[in-house]
């Protein structure tokens, strides 16, 4: 009779050990066919990402002004309630967008409010403080980052800054740069009693032109203004 087959042994540790090593070290070699498929799909994603920066709507640098077809306040106003922050839903019409950029947005999209003084408080602005919409601001090596980038006068004062209608408003260091510059003593009183009485000034709640023709004596340098 043929004897029986042996058993088969496991391998000796030593094997063991060698087989798992060369088992590691295999694993942790790159598979040529994955590292293509990777530098395939980076490849598609900076071409999308560059197909994306010349859409309009697909980048900052190709941004499209949506119009604001509804607004609603999802808060109450700080005159009833004392709230610091109030906070709005705003419905944006993108329908007039060109390209596909703004078909559907996903987790992570990002859009941006860029509001714009009304061109008559601007001009009011300006002709109160003396200054043509085209005078070139000399805002120094460091300009306040709200600020950067801005050329004129008009620009700063159309697109930079409040002009009087955000919540809060008059801002208490708008007051304090009025008062250090103001030339009148009534107008400096004027100034630190509504400094002294922030809940009248709010609830009052003066835009910028009104403030310069209230005091006209208080005419601080324009850079020091905004």
């Amino acid at each position: 009779a043929a004897a029986p087959p042996k058993p088969q042994l496991p391998p000796a540790n030593g094997a063991a050990a060698a087989t798992d090593a060369s088992s590691a070290v295999s694993q942790g070699e790159p598979d040529p066919q994955t590292a293509e498929e990777a530098d395939a799909e980076a490849e598609a994603e900076a071409a999308e990402a560059q197909r994306w920066a010349t859409l309009e709507g697909g980048s900052a640098q190709r941004p499209y002004a949506a119009p604001i077809s509804s607004a609603e306040w999802l808060t109450v106003g700080e005159e009833e309630d004392g709230l610091e922050r109030r906070v709005m839903t705003l419905t944006f019409d993108t329908s007039g967008c060109a390209s596909d950029a703004l078909r559907s947005y996903a987790a992570g999209d990002a859009v941006a409010v860029i509001p714009t003084n009304p061109a008559s408080a601007v001009a009011t602005c300006l002709s109160l403080l003396g200054a043509t919409g085209d005078t070139p601001l000399d805002l120094g090596p460091s300009p306040a980052p709200h600020l950067a980038g801005a050329a004129t006068a008009r620009e700063a004062l159309r697109e930079r800054v409040d002009l009087g209608s955000s919540n809060g408003w008059p801002r208490p260091r708008l007051l304090e740069v009025l008062k250090a510059h103001a030339q009148d003593e009534r107008d400096a009183s004027a100034l630190g009693a509504l400094l002294g009485d922030r809940a009248a000034a709010v609830a009052e709640r003066p835009p910028l032109a009104e403030l310069l023709a209230r005091f006209p004596s208080a005419r601080p340098p324009l850079p020091v203004l905004l």
